[in-house]
């Protein structure tokens, strides 16, 4: 333990100079980042109990990933090319209207339709492993990236936490208004502490924007089929059109990236093998594990007259998720560094095993609170292994000027997989239900639960074989070189 705090002491100081200060503002824009949906989640219960319409609260997930993949590749992109940190303070003013939106809405579109605008924070990691690559000495870099999976993960659980006590004393609104004020506290952060870049900005003189963004409404359309598919079944024409029309957009728009001199976005960066298997990897992890906020507090939550859940408040729910979400600020700068030094791929199929593990406990032994959460510590262990080291796979294969582009296309895959994941969690859910006549709302039933319990180790199962096909360190060192 003396040896980590040392470890730590020694990164955050360089020859005199503290990096104190440019990490607690790193911290700051993850947590706000993570506090987007994790919020979110800390309200699904109340959106249960006040709006009767199960199936459409899945848009309220939908409508922040849909905008928060098209924000990660647009605003990472344009942030290496204006500066990182303007970008990321018109993010923040953006997510904070949308906030304000939600918080005084009168029905669930007036929610779903802020809940969007908020989207833009899906961006803000990508933005800060940028800030993070342009301010730091290489030699830090490993254990930056560790800082910026711990504090996503941890915010998410302190958010939890903080919403949770919010929720409890002044409904739903009061997690909206929280994120208010988180968006102030980051951009003092960001204007006091994140230096003005000194390099000479890049130029979109030679780009085709209207070409390069026609990839959002070919994401648009991807989600919202998944959207639709829950609400009129996959044997509905209509769906399957969307979907196909998407997809076909998509291509198109790919194929003509590929062969601009200057696109928007450089597709051709995904094709080398160390950011395809790392991006692979991750997807496949926000479809399954990475949806433990939103597994965890409605089971957490969930009545006990359903006989399955633990009958928690949103805040005993939150303070409960804030030490099992805080591990990963051991997890995540270790996994940072041990990628670092033993490469990216031990350390992710570790993490992937663990994961496995974790969840395996929990579908065998989720009648028990005491063994649900440590099962829980040994997935949520075994993610802040993995994350840091798929980061970090990218960072190091992509050039420092379009380190937010390429981590933004990273988190196109996240943002794009964690709504598919949400919506299939949400499917899965709503298999069976359960009612009672003298309690108000629907629930999932225990098998509902237990088919989400098989899908979340699936997931990870195909996931630690992709990471198994990762590059060893010298072959990836060969790679990167290459390329």
């Amino acid at each position: 333990m003396f040896k980590m705090l040392r470890l730590t002491r020694g990164s955050m100081r360089t020859s005199g100079r503290s990096y104190l200060p440019l990490y607690f503002a790193i911290v700051m824009i993850l947590y706000t980042s993570s506090a987007g949906i994790t919020t979110v989640y800390a309200m699904l219960s109340g959106f249960y109990r006040d709006f009767d319409e199960p199936l459409r609260i899945g848009w309220v997930v939908t409508s922040y990933y849909l905008v928060a993949s098209i924000c990660a590749a647009l605003c990472g992109r344009l942030g290496d090319v204006v500066g990182r940190r303007r970008m990321a303070i018109a993010v923040l003013f953006i997510a904070g209207l949308g906030s304000i939106v939600s918080a005084r809405a009168s029905g669930l579109n007036g929610v779903i339709g802020g809940c969007a605008l908020q989207g833009t924070t899906g961006c803000l990691t990508a933005l800060a492993l940028g800030i993070v690559r342009e301010a730091l000495p290489r030699e830090k870099m490993a254990f930056a990236v560790g800082i910026v999976s711990a504090a996503g993960v941890t915010g998410g659980g302190l958010s939890f936490m903080v919403a949770g006590y919010l929720i409890d004393h002044f409904s739903w609104r009061g997690g909206f208004y929280m994120k208010v004020g988180l968006v102030v506290l980051t951009v003092a952060a960001l204007l006091a502490y994140v230096p003005v870049p000194q390099r000479k900005l890049a130029s979109l003189k030679n780009v085709n924007l209207l070409a390069g963004l026609a990839f959002a409404p070919g994401l648009a359309g991807v989600f919202v089929s998944f959207q639709l598919a829950n609400e009129w079944s996959w044997h509905d024409a209509n769906v399957w059109a969307v979907l196909v029309g998407s997809l076909l957009v998509l291509v198109v728009w790919g194929w003509h990236q590929i062969r601009q001199v200057d696109p928007l976005i450089d597709v051709r960066s995904l094709c080398r093998r160390p950011i395809l298997l790392a991006n692979v990897s991750i997807s496949l992890l926000a479809m399954g594990c990475m949806q433990n906020g939103q597994v965890m507090s409605l089971l957490l939550q969930q009545p006990l007259w359903t006989h399955v859940g633990f009958g928690l408040s949103a805040g005993a729910a939150g303070a409960l998720l804030l030490p099992l979400m805080g591990i990963t600020l051991i997890g995540s700068p270790w996994g940072g560094s041990l990628a670092g030094r033993l490469g990216a791929r031990s350390v992710a199929l570790i993490g992937c095993l663990l994961i496995v593990a974790g969840w395996s406990a929990i579908a065998l032994y989720h009648q028990s609170l005491s063994l649900v959460v440590a099962a829980d510590v040994v997935a949520l262990f075994g993610l802040s292994f993995v994350q840091p080291a798929v980061y970090l796979s990218v960072v190091e294969a992509t050039p420092a000027e379009r380190t937010s582009e390429a981590t933004g296309m990273t988190f196109v895959f996240v943002n794009a997989f964690l709504s598919i994941g949400g919506q299939a969690v949400f499917l899965l859910l709503a298999t069976s239900t359960v009612k009672s006549a003298t309690a108000a709302g629907t629930y999932p039933s225990p098998a509902a639960y237990l088919l989400v319990f098989t899908y979340l180790i699936a997931t990870a199962t195909t996931g630690f074989l992709v990471a198994w096909l990762l590059p060893k360190p010298a072959a990836a060192a060969a790679v990167i070189k290459v390329a």
